[in-house]
């Protein structure tokens, strides 16, 4: 599905085609500074890994040009399968930064409004202060605190800030990190303790 906005020529796209994805991603992956201190370890390294996580996405183009990317990740879903909670992630084109980005996050934020996604996170790497504050200012997200070591940044535990959309929902945010943390850190030792044992020489007497 796609809407066209009339502030600037921007385009989102909620069901963006593969050739639209393969364009955003590739885009995305020359920017490797960005990519240090945006996208944690925990990333997945490629679009078809990336695509089989649980998501809400969508693309924004400035006319045919990929503008921006918007999606929420880790879910949490009612009885009947809705998406009520998430973090919420996302890329903005180096060109597009500044209003344009924010007009793209803002159609990505209420597309996940429409869905009836009440409460949504987000988690920034304390060194990426210019993401902090375009959440913080320009997007209205209300600062919860730092969470310490909530994330892996090239093998090293990195606290996090964390914001969260609606002023009420601090107290619950600082719950999702917490559950986001233990869930983290869990699947990385049970990876950490795989790798040692397949490491492990095994002596044949």
């Amino acid at each position: 599905m796609a809407t066209a906005v009339s502030t600037f020529p921007l385009t989102i796209t909620t069901l963006p085609t593969m050739q639209q994805l393969h364009n955003w991603w590739q885009e995305m992956h020359t920017d490797l500074d960005d990519l240090q201190v945006a996208f944690n370890d925990f990333t997945p390294p490629t679009l078809h890994e990336f695509l089989r996580q649980d998501l809400l996405l969508a693309l924004c183009h400035l006319d045919e040009t990929i503008a921006a990317a918007g999606w929420l990740h880790d879910l949490t879903r009612d009885d009947q399968g809705h998406v009520v909670e998430g973090w919420i992630g996302g890329w903005v084109a180096k060109p597009c930064r500044g209003q344009i980005g924010m007009a793209s996050w803002q159609l990505v934020l209420d597309y996940l409004v429409e869905r009836g996604v009440a409460h949504i996170h987000s988690a920034v790497n304390v060194a990426n202060r210019r993401s902090f504050l375009f959440t913080k200012r320009m997007m209205g997200f209300t600062a919860v605190g730092v969470f310490p070591r909530l994330s892996l940044f090239r093998g090293v535990r990195t606290d996090m800030h964390i914001l969260t959309l609606h002023a009420a929902d601090r107290a619950r945010a600082w719950r999702a990190a917490e559950v986001l943390a233990q869930q983290r850190w869990s699947v990385h030792k049970t990876i950490q303790v795989e790798e040692d044992h397949n490491r492990t020489p095994c002596l044949i007497a």
